[in-house]
């Protein structure tokens, strides 16, 4: 309808999809009658005295004081309602959800650098923000508080991935450990006692004692796989489980010169793992004299993905690279066997 000629009143707005809208004779007015009578009834409950009756289409016709109705897309402009004894109330649309956009944008920026929180704060900022223009709230405070949830999101994810490499550095560090092959603790507190004077042997000749022979290689039938709680505890106390016999899988992390071709640092479980940075348990694995000879380590190097029939010597400790000492358990390796490499 444009036909100024039209006289004012309510009809069907092309603009509004047919919902009735007050035409004053020269604009459309976006005001429903529901708004209209809604916003008079409050008005009235409110007077001191009683108020002026009127009807919808004049209570709208006072709303061009307040100006025409607003372009599509965009939130409605405050209205205008004739109220008691010719006193105006304003009625503004709605902005809660544009308000709330904001707010919580400028909250998801400042706690950006907090990974988890930047990330969840962003996301409710950005759809609320969407939600706010969807319903034509107004389109300053929703584009701000989405332009500020975009913002927040892109540094989170950049955090994330900032994390996530430190993390994965610290770890393989932490894998790169060199023993120092002394001794340990309990070894060197041995070697510190002074030795006792050797008693004068007697004259008589004496028989030679036996010598005991080299030990031989367990039954490997006997052996076989534990759960992780088993696994963990034997990891928690080798110690108190020194002769286990058992199968554990893992990654071989070191066996270089540093370590000596009899000795090296396992990453292990109880069971096969897909990927190398899946055995969490720290370990060092000897085999043979634990010097120069041991067969059983011969094909193996380092980064080999192995199954290994072991028997647990108790814990062992040394110094790592990075400064300090750490203290694992120790394995006695009968039998290795190669499987399929994996991926780090």
């Amino acid at each position: 309808m444009t036909d100024s000629n039209v006289p004012a009143g309510w009809y069907p707005a092309p603009h509004a999809n047919g919902a009735q809208r007050y035409w004053d004779g020269a604009r459309w007015l976006d005001w429903t009658p529901e708004q209209a009578a809604a916003a008079q009834r409050d008005l009235t409950a409110a007077s001191p005295g009683p108020a002026a009756a009127s009807t919808p289409g004049e209570q709208s016709h006072a709303d061009d004081a307040a100006g025409g109705p607003a372009p599509t897309g965009d939130a409605a402009p405050p209205v205008e309602v004739a109220g008691v004894a010719g006193q105006p109330i304003i009625v503004r649309p709605p902005r809660g959800l544009a308000l709330s956009a904001l707010i919580v944008g400028i909250i998801a920026v400042l706690a950006a650098l907090v990974p988890v929180l930047g990330t969840i704060l962003a996301i409710a900022a950005i759809v609320l923000g969407i939600i706010a223009l969807v319903r034509q709230q107004p389109r300053g405070l929703s584009i701000t508080g989405l332009a500020l949830g975009a913002v927040a999101l892109l540094v989170s994810v950049i955090m994330l991935v900032v994390f996530a490499a430190i993390g994965a550095a610290s770890t393989a560090t932490g894998e790169r450990a060199v023993p120092a092959i002394t001794s340990s603790p309990e070894a060197t507190e041995e070697q510190s006692e002074p030795s006792p004077e050797p008693e004068p042997e007697p004259e008589a000749e004496v028989e030679p004692e036996p010598v005991d022979p080299l030990p031989t290689t367990p039954d490997l039938a006997t052996f076989g796989t534990v759960d992780e709680r088993s696994f963990a505890l034997i990891a928690k106390e080798p110690d108190s489980h020194i002769g286990t016999n058992l199968i554990v899988f893992g990654s071989v992390s070191q066996l270089d010169s540093a370590t000596g071709p009899c000795m090296m640092l396992l990453s292990a479980a109880e069971a096969e793992k897909e990927n190398s940075f899946d055995y969490g348990q720290n370990t060092l694995a000897t085999s043979g004299d634990g010097e120069v000879s041991c067969p059983v380590f011969d094909p193996l190097v380092e980064g080999d993905h192995v199954k290994m029939w072991v028997t647990v010597l108790g814990s062992f400790s040394y110094d790592t690279q990075i400064g300090g000492n750490t203290t694992v358990p120790a394995f006695e390796v009968w039998q290795a066997e190669l499987l399929a490499p994996q991926e780090y």
